[in-house]
């Protein structure tokens, strides 16, 4: 669980859980890349990457953080009397600069899914600090 004493930049986190695992080591090392990227592209030096935790790429994401040694905080899925998805998926991005997401490329309309956690992304911050690694889906 990430420290709240110093003020981070936060990075929010999304990806779908049934990635090709053939994959793995490409979609890591692009997201290495791209936190990289945010990282070089900022004077701040304090970051939090924010997650859902799932299986899938949350966990690869997990890994690059520890590899990197920056925070990460993992946002879980709370019973709610709403979609507990939703809920998760608000609080991963609330306050986000930016959004890192393991995507097929496809707004399904899954509550809660990847594609919603992209599209309230960008209806809050626009498409400008948006990554994505294009995935494929088992």
């Amino acid at each position: 669980m990430a420290e709240n004493t110093v003020e981070h930049i936060i990075i929010a986190f999304t990806g779908h859980r049934d990635l090709e695992l053939s994959m793995y080591y490409q979609y890591r090392t692009e997201l290495v890349k791209a936190i990289n990227e945010i990282i070089s592209s900022n004077d701040h030096k304090y970051f939090l990457l924010r997650t859902g935790g799932a299986i899938g790429a949350d966990q690869i994401a997990i890994d690059v953080c520890k590899e990197l040694e920056i925070k990460y905080e993992i946002i879980p899925v709370k019973e709610n009397k709403h979609n507990p998805y939703v809920v998760q998926a608000e609080k991963i991005i609330l306050d986000a600069i930016y959004l890192i997401a393991m995507w097929d490329g496809i707004f399904n309309g899954k509550e809660g899914g990847t594609s919603d956690v992209i599209a309230k992304f960008i209806e809050l911050n626009g498409d400008q600090n948006f990554h994505v690694i294009k995935v494929q889906r088992l």
